[in-house]
């Protein structure tokens, strides 16, 4: 042991401890088991919790150890003489005698907690660390308890497995009255499922005693978890579980639990149905979630169908646009089970999510306006008129590994892509492609998101581009399918001839009409036409908010979106416009905002489809075409 390490510990001299911290951090590492063991020895004297001498030495002495350990990020090697410091703590009072005075043996745990959990993302310092510091949870003291709780809190991060060993004394710690340790129980279930399952309706009756939220809400998850795969286990628990309803920090949560429950026995929840309804009104934060909660309920029997239908026809429009896929879907669930329930104040309230609702005479059915007509749809994109244009980078064969990308400047048309390459100070002329002869646009794998690459597939070549980011690249794979869909839809108008005569039968269509949608993908993009739903493709125009699309591109009345829902009063009547209209910065962390509107428009059909079923052949009142 170094000579001043040496002196200051036998002799307890107090004025020569400061020395301690110019002794060098290498000679401190190599001595480390020594001065620990020296320390240990100071400690367990039986006079140390009166001797203010002493501790004031041993904490110098500590702080000096663990800041040459930090220094030198050797926790690794010196984990286990830490911890075994750490362990002596546990033989001692930790308890505080008076609410201002810590004892002193729990003022070094909580230096060399704090010590150690600095590395919490290491894996074989927590092994070492764990079994000993979840024991002192239970030594009485709060303060020590709090400040373990959170670095447990972290090392669950990168160790649930080992953490989860010890589930037992962490779940009688939150029982005993430590709420702030809860927040490490939804990251531990999936290690520890069988234990935190036997005390789940202990742990629910803890809520009435949690009077901070933040301790609520990770025992909310827990039962969000729990719900998903054992939910009979909270069934009687439901009365203490709904009492979370009233507090606007924890409605939101409990009411995503009770969500898992409906769906999985609806008629446990059903008398509480208007004590739902009352807490979706006063928390209208909550009204997406709450509306899928009473619409699976009006899946019990038709009255309770009529007066969840009745209640989300009121407040559909209120419905953040990032949540209207999921609530529509399950309006669709309840309607196609009891059409009868159909009211016209639903049939109104469903109706801005389509393009414009018509009656179909011939066929006897309803219809989007673009389904009945979509000759009405063709001519926004002219041949000669650019939709899209700027550099892309570009490769004529995506299996050219070793080829340098070569920047082209590319214009789309509605009859041509062409393309022009870099030579000198001017552009030289390239080339075109007929958009005819595209047979389909496929996007690279990235993820959830549409990477920078592409690839335009015609009857013999291929052509992979790449563009500058994720969102130009996606500006255009929309406008390519866009304009190659309206091409299939001019050639199928010159097969057929007059696709429509004045009554407004779809030739095209073999049965009657319905919606099928085909799902936005990252990886794949559907041919898409400019919302013309046929038996074939149900596409409605995804949004996008690009200010290099050509401003002069117009477009036909029926296709356009008010943001708030419902057709706009007067077509804007250029094709940027319509973007801005269906854009929705709300949605900008749900999935694209192209399959939320098919999915709106799928979901909405369900309940037109219903109305078929219901036999009603007169426009219901509010509806005007």
């Amino acid at each position: 042991m170094h000579e001043m390490f040496q002196y200051v510990l036998n002799k307890k001299d107090l004025s020569k401890a400061g020395d301690l911290f110019q002794v060098p951090d290498r000679i401190i590492l190599n001595d480390l088991s020594a001065i620990i063991n020296k320390v240990i020895e100071i400690t367990s004297q039986p006079d140390y919790s009166h001797n203010l001498n002493d501790q004031s030495v041993v904490e110098i002495c500590i702080t000096r150890i663990t800041s040459a350990i930090r220094e030198n990020g050797s926790v690794e090697l010196e984990g286990l003489a830490l911890v075994s410091l750490l362990q002596t703590c546990l033989n001692h009072n930790l308890r505080p005698t008076t609410p201002d005075a810590a004892p002193p043996h729990a003022k070094i745990a909580a230096d060399i907690v704090a010590c150690i959990f600095l590395h919490y993302q290491q894996r074989s310092v927590m092994r070492l660390a764990l079994p000993v510091a979840v024991k002192l949870l239970h030594k009485g003291n709060a303060e020590l308890s709090r400040s373990i709780s959170s670095y447990l809190s972290l090392a669950a991060i990168h160790s649930a497995g080992l953490l989860a060993q010890h589930t037992h004394t962490i779940v009688d710690s939150v029982i005993a009255g430590n709420y702030s340790l809860a927040r490490i129980l939804p990251g531990l279930y999936s290690e520890a499922q069988e234990p935190l399952q036997r005390h789940i309706m202990t742990l629910v009756s803890l809520l009435p005693r949690c009077h901070n939220p933040t301790d609520i809400q990770p025992l909310l998850q827990l039962f969000a978890l729990v719900a998903g795969h054992k939910p009979a286990l909270l069934e009687n628990s439901l009365p203490q579980l709904l009492e979370c309803l009233s507090s606007p920090s924890t409605a939101l949560p409990t009411l995503q639990v009770v969500l898992i429950l409906t769906k999985w026995r609806p008629t446990i929840l059903t008398p509480y149905m208007h004590r739902i309804m009352d807490a979706v009104d006063a928390q209208p934060e909550t009204l997406t979630i709450g509306l899928q909660v009473i619409c699976v309920l009006g899946r019990v029997s038709p009255e309770v169908a009529r007066t969840a239908l009745d209640y989300t026809a009121t407040h559909l429009p209120s419905v953040e646009k990032s949540g209207l896929a999921e609530v529509l879907r399950e309006v669709g669930g309840v309607v196609s089970l009891y059409p009868d329930a159909v009211s016209d104040a639903l049939l109104c309230a469903v109706r801005q999510f389509f393009d414009v609702f018509e009656y179909n005479g011939i066929e006897q059915q309803w219809g989007c306006f673009l389904c009945n007509h979509p000759d009405k749809a063709q001519g926004f994109v002219q041949d000669n008129t650019p939709v899209i244009e700027g550099q892309l980078k570009e490769k004529k064969s995506k299996w050219k590994l070793f080829r340098k990308w070569r920047t082209r400047y590319f214009t789309l048309s509605g009859a041509h892509l062409s393309y022009r390459g870099e030579h000198g100070d001017r552009l030289e002329e390239k080339g075109d492609i007929d958009v005819q002869r595209i047979r389909s646009v496929k996007v690279g794998k990235s993820g959830r998101h549409i990477p920078k690459a592409f690839e335009i597939f015609t009857d013999n070549k291929s052509f992979v581009l790449k563009a500058k980011d994720s969102s130009n690249a996606e500006e255009w794979v929309r406008c390519l399918s866009i304009v190659v869909a309206q091409q299939q839809v001019r050639e199928k108008s010159s097969e057929v001839g007059a696709l429509y005569s004045s009554n407004s039968v779809p030739l095209h269509h073999s049965a009657p009409l319905h919606h099928t949608t085909h799902s936005y993908r990252a990886n794949r993009v559907s041919a898409a036409s400019t919302g013309v739903c046929s038996s074939n493709s149900s596409i409605v125009w995804p949004g996008c908010s690009s200010s290099r699309i050509s401003s002069n591109t117009s477009l036909p009345r029926s296709l356009f979106f008010n943001p708030h829902g419902g057709p706009s009063s007067s077509p804007p009547g250029t094709l940027p416009t319509l973007m801005a209209n269906m854009h929705n910065s709300n949605a900008a962390a749900a999935a694209p905002l192209g399959a939320a509107i098919l999915s709106q428009h799928a979901a909405a059909a369900d309940v037109i489809a219903a109305a078929n079923k219901h036999g009603s052949s007169t426009l219901p009142a509010g509806v005007t075409l």
